[in-house]
């Protein structure tokens, strides 16, 4: 009896304390929304709302950490917090609540008929996106006042969705607000749009070599000048050759995927993101940081953003959902204390604006919770694929096959014991393996004997079926090139083709 005392005892006493926490948050969001504290305002100090409320330090600092979370308030960097900007949206005109629905239907629809995805492409299938979620998400909207879909939402997007998009960059240790936030269709229109802000014609940036190659599709149709800077999966990019790019271009941008880099896979360690920071603010280039795939890494295991390390606030990052929890859901974000407004302009300008019902969808799918809930289980399926997939290459891929780079995303890169031409890459194509050589992710020169596979499914028993044929149909083409060359002797070593793109 006296342990069952006391459970209920530290129950209560817990209940309290949540009610106490809450009720600081709720006050504030009623002062916010209703006018009377000004934006940008001091919040008064943990002492004084400990006073006011009649509470505890620990539980008014709760209170702050949430409200903090939530985007209502700020920090300065200087121990100081301040009321953030709250900009009520207009109602445009009505719809009844039948047109909503069918529109939340249809979303419905294309969440649960999403094909397979292709194992070339970084974009999850079915098995692994977070279509459950989505779903009780998709529900509750469509029990939901008709009007909230009628909200013509500003800009940079709607107020709610910035305002825990902050939340998100706080879990990343990046200090924003939500004016800082421009919600996008995801991270290859915002990427243009930011380089567009920063760049003029014929202006030069730097990128990784191999890079993601949206990059360099956006710098072609912008007409800017691409300089390359040498990168692997072991060492990283090379801080030498960067110093001097710096240096000898003229650069207005320094363009980085630290986190499950395109396409090699690594994660950027610690140190390694804080000489870049440091290098770029002594030099004044922006560092455009894509962190698209952030969530598939754990969160005690990430290294710090670039954006965290930044003392002058010249790193603009990009964050997207479409590659963590569905590619039906057009969301991503760009964080940019300095660049907000404009960026938030070119996507006006280039029509790129974002649907009010996927936005009301991440609100939704955020207040629940579900970014972190699927996250985890996410992560889970991707070690669990992992595995298999190891054990898949070790028994029928070709010997001294080897998986590169990091483990914790869904893309894979191998390394064959041999070049693969272009008559491979097709017949590899007629077989039904639809597997693409890395020439979108140089800017010139190649390796030829390298794949990327994206394990965007659940490996079942259809899938492992799949890459044990691939891996079969490897062995072959390994087996007769290694008859070939023992028929016509050694050859000159290639490089690989020159790839259109060449001469950025």
């Amino acid at each position: 009896m006296k342990g069952l005392w006391l459970l209920l005892v530290g129950t209560k006493m817990y209940l309290e304390a949540e009610f106490k926490y809450e009720r600081i948050i709720r006050w504030y969001e009623t002062q916010l929304t209703s006018g009377r504290v000004s934006p940008h305002s001091e919040v008064p100090s943990i002492r004084q709302i400990s006073s006011e409320f009649n509470l505890s330090i620990s539980s008014v600092q709760r209170a702050m950490r949430e409200l903090r979370r939530q985007g209502l308030i700020y920090s300065n960097g200087k121990k100081r917090f301040y009321f953030s900007e709250f900009s009520p949206v207009d109602v445009d005109t009505e719809c009844d609540k039948t047109d909503c629905l069918s529109r939340t239907a249809k979303l419905i629809f294309l969440s649960q008929t999403t094909d397979m995805a292709a194992f070339n492409r970084a974009f999850l299938g079915r098995s692994l996106d977070a279509s459950p979620f989505i779903q009780k998400c998709l529900r509750s909207l469509g029990t939901s006042d008709p009007q909230s879909f009628n909200i013509k939402a500003p800009a940079a997007g709607l107020t709610e969705l910035r305002r825990r998009l902050v939340g998100i960059m706080f879990d990343r240790r990046v200090n924003s607000r939500a004016a800082d936030i421009v919600v996008t269709q995801g991270d290859d229109t915002a990427l243009e749009a930011v380089l567009d802000v920063l760049c003029d014609a014929d202006d030069a940036i730097l990128v990784e070599h191999p890079t993601n190659h949206s990059v360099l599709e956006a710098a072609r149709r912008l007409g800017l000048k691409v300089h390359t800077i040498e990168t692997d999966f072991q060492h990283g990019i090379d801080f030498r050759h960067l110093e001097q790019a710096i240096q000898n271009t003229s650069a207005k941008a320094l363009y980085l995927s630290p986190t499950i880099q395109v396409p090699l896979g690594f994660v950027m360690p610690a140190v390694h993101r804080a000489r870049i920071v440091e290098l770029a603010e002594r030099y004044g280039v922006t560092i455009v940081e894509d962190d698209m795939f952030a969530d598939l890494v754990p969160d005690e295991s990430r290294p710090p953003a670039l954006a965290s390390l930044s003392k002058t606030g010249d790193v603009i990052y990009l964050g997207s959902f479409n590659r963590t929890i569905a590619s039906s859901v057009s969301v991503g974000w760009c964080a940019s204390r300095k660049y907000a407004g404009e960026i938030a302009s070119k996507l006006v300008e280039r029509s790129y604006s974002v649907s009010t019902l996927n936005q009301q969808l991440l609100i939704e799918f955020l207040r629940r919770g579900y970014d972190k809930d699927h996250g985890m289980v996410l992560q889970s399926k991707i070690r669990r694929n992992d595995h298999i997939f190891e054990d898949i290459i070790s028994s029928y891929f070709p010997q001294k096959t080897q998986i590169l780079g990091a483990r914790c995303g869904y893309s894979r890169l191998l390394r064959l014991p041999f070049d693969l031409s272009p008559d491979d890459f097709e017949t590899l194509h007629a077989q039904d393996f639809p597997i693409c050589d890395l020439g979108a992710f140089y800017s010139r020169t190649y390796p030829t004997n390298m794949l990327q596979i994206c394990l965007c499914e659940v490996i079942d028993a259809s899938v492992k079926i799949y890459f044990q044929n691939l891996g079969r149909f490897l062995s072959e083409i390994g087996a007769l090139k290694n008859r070939s060359a023992v028929e016509v002797g050694p050859q000159p070593i290639e490089t690989g083709p020159e790839h259109p793109k060449a001469g950025f």
